[in-house]
């Protein structure tokens, strides 16, 4: 304040109350950072299509395969809270999810958590694939 610094050290402990050990602190950590890094990813593939889709090279087909990718992805037509009742949750919704779930609890994820965890990623991963490979088909023509 008005150019005077002030310096403290402090320790942050762990509320006593709550059973959890740093352990499963750690591992729900561990969970967030995990399903952060997804949403980032879901996030990013759904940049990539929506750029991939004004090249005007793209074909129609390349066009619907990417319009089916990105309702997989999110829900295009949400524009409220109350559209994911109306047209239903998407990818980044589940991981958003799940991620809201885990960090409500002060305890480790559950064994049913991490496992959902590890099925959205394998759908990410899928939808990914085909993704770069829709993006690497547009522009070209099928041979007569």
């Amino acid at each position: 304040v008005d150019g005077e610094k002030s310096e403290a050290t402090f320790t942050v402990v762990k509320d006593p109350r709550i059973p959890a050990t740093q352990k499963d602190l750690d591992a729900q950590f561990v969970l967030r950072q995990k399903l952060r890094d997804l949403l980032d990813r879901d996030h990013r593939a759904v940049n990539r299509l929506r750029e991939a889709r004004t090249d005007p090279r793209i074909s129609a087909a390349t066009k619907r395969t990417l319009d089916a990718i990105e309702s997989e992805l999110m829900q295009p037509k949400a524009k409220s809270r109350q559209d994911t009742l109306n047209f239903g949750v998407r990818l980044n919704h589940r991981i958003a999810s799940l991620i809201a779930s885990i960090s409500t609890a002060d305890a480790a994820p559950t064994k049913q958590a991490g496992q959902l965890a590890a099925q959205l990623e394998a759908e990410l991963a899928r939808l990914e694939k085909r993704l770069a490979a829709a993006i690497g088909r547009r522009g070209r023509t099928k041979a007569a």
